[in-house]
């Protein structure tokens, strides 16, 4: 699973830095981390196939409590931001729930 921190930066340059981070941030149970990527064909009412920029596919779940802050909602193509928080080291839950997905 990929992860990255909240950082701030300029626009234009925070994508990139997020991707960039995304392979470095070591993986701590219980963080907060966001992604980027498109809708992938595979989203249904209560899940997100998430394509990533490198191609590799992303699964989340979406619960009643996700916050959705989409103007269009989800649809395949659309570049959207996922927040989620880091599964426990012994979750060997199938899917990670998003917190909210946003337009990217």
């Amino acid at each position: 699973m990929l992860c990255v921190s909240l950082v701030v930066l300029p626009a234009g340059r925070a994508e990139e830095q997020a991707q960039a981070s995304v392979r470095e941030t070591p993986r701590q149970p219980g963080a907060v981390h966001t992604v980027y990527g498109v809708v992938g064909d595979g989203t249904a009412m209560h899940s997100l196939s998430l394509v990533m920029p490198d191609g590799e596919m992303l699964w989340f779940g979406i619960g009643d409590d996700t916050v959705k802050d989409l103007k269009d909602g989800l649809l395949v193509g659309k570049k959207v931001a996922v927040t989620y928080r880091e599964p426990a080291k012994d979750d060997d839950s199938a899917c990670i729930m998003a917190i909210r997905i946003a337009d990217a």
